[in-house]
């Protein structure tokens, strides 16, 4: 082999593997998509740090809960809400941090428990109507971070929910934070 050929192999195997890397957010998140549309749960999974992500979504909504309750300092009752309102984050970040639960937050909707139990009970598929369509996003924060942003068109931009994505390994990315609008 001349020394042109192994530069030219060398070259397109080199850009190969860089094009590989650079679009493997995007692979991860055609392939969520098509879990979520086929109701795999277990395809889903594989692309989800649930122990990080449910503790990324405990302390955003626990500060958020400890927000709003600064607010109430004069009322006796806040310390009583407080403690209340840390068990009801847990409870809730637990029953939502489901495969269900993300499907129902990539569509732009606002997941409850009740409307998670419901839809996992029911399995029915959702029709996304035009007036509940989503503007979607995705772009790199940085080389190890991926983040995709997704709002209903009838919402402002302030409500809009950000999936972020963690680089782990050199191609694989997992969902490890969802931020939420304010609440």
């Amino acid at each position: 082999m001349s020394r042109r050929t192994i530069f030219f192999v060398t070259v397109v195997v080199v850009g190969a593997l860089s094009g590989y890397v650079y679009y493997a957010p995007y692979l991860t998140l055609h392939a969520m998509k098509q879990a979520i549309e086929n109701r795999d749960a277990e395809s889903l999974n594989d692309y989800v740090d649930y122990p990080t992500l449910r503790e990324n979504l405990r302390a955003t909504l626990s500060a958020s809960m400890m927000k709003q309750m600064s607010k109430l300092d004069d009322n006796p009752f806040a310390a009583l809400g407080v403690a209340i309102g840390s068990s009801l984050v847990n409870q809730m970040v637990d029953t939502m941090v489901t495969p269900e639960g993300l499907r129902m937050i990539m569509q732009g909707e606002r997941p409850s428990v009740a409307q998670a139990q419901e839809r996992n009970t029911t399995n029915a598929k959702t029709d996304v109507s035009p007036e509940r369509q989503v503007e979607v996003q995705a772009h790199y924060d940085t080389f190890n971070r991926f983040s995709l942003r997704a709002r209903r068109l009838d919402a402002t931009k302030d409500q809009e929910i950000v999936l972020v994505f963690l680089r782990s390994g050199l191609c694989t990315w997992k969902l490890s934070r969802i931020n939420l609008p304010q609440l």
